[in-house]
């Protein structure tokens, strides 16, 4: 397991959560969490 891609993707996801709870944007959230969602898969795989 990487830990710099998962420590990447968990704060995409953190970032994604705030910026739709701040600004109740749906677009960049969705964008930077799947993004972030597919860093942590990455990280995981072999």
């Amino acid at each position: 397991m990487r830990k710099d891609r998962l420590i990447v993707g968990l704060l995409c996801i953190a970032f994604a959560v705030w910026t739709f709870v701040s600004n109740s944007t749906i677009g960049p959230a969705v964008a930077i969490g799947i993004l972030g969602i597919i860093m942590v898969a990455i990280s995981r795989r072999k």
